[in-house]
């Protein structure tokens, strides 16, 4: 009688999600922090910048994390790591222009200035949890 396990192989969600949920939490729990000081600034604006900055934020640190999973060892992988960093400086930095030169009102309650405070945030956040996701990527050829 075999009593071993079968060996189950690491898919891109299962090394991706734990880290995403963690982030989301770190990030919602700022967030609300974060409109509770934007709506004494700002008013109800200031809370519509600053859930607009947590979304944007997310969405960059969730495209770079589910790069960092599809990167497997070696040199090729790190196409997926340039990637990765697009993803995570880029589209926060973009959005965050663009809606400091179009925003309106969003730009006067400081959407910039909160994008810029959350993506610190998520950066401090999602280096370890992107270091983890690396470690435990399969070798190339999906050997062990």
């Amino acid at each position: 009688m075999n009593n071993r396990q079968p060996r189950t192989r690491s898919t891109w969600f299962d090394r991706v999600w734990p880290g995403a949920l963690f982030l989301t939490t770190v990030l919602g729990i700022t967030g609300v922090a974060g409109a509770c000081v934007a709506y004494n600034t700002s008013g109800a604006i200031g809370v519509v910048a600053v859930g607009l900055a947590v979304m944007i934020v997310q969405c960059g640190s969730f495209g770079a994390l589910s790069l960092t999973a599809c990167a497997g060892a070696g040199m090729e992988s790190l196409r997926w790591h340039l990637g990765a960093m697009v993803c995570r400086f880029g589209f926060p930095f973009i959005a965050g222009i663009l809606l400091y030169r179009y925003g309106g009102r969003i730009a006067e309650a400081g959407v910039f200035g909160w994008i810029v405070v959350f993506y610190l945030l998520a950066l401090a956040v999602e280096t370890p949890l992107a270091t983890r996701i690396v470690r435990r990527a399969p070798p190339v050829g999906g050997r062990a």
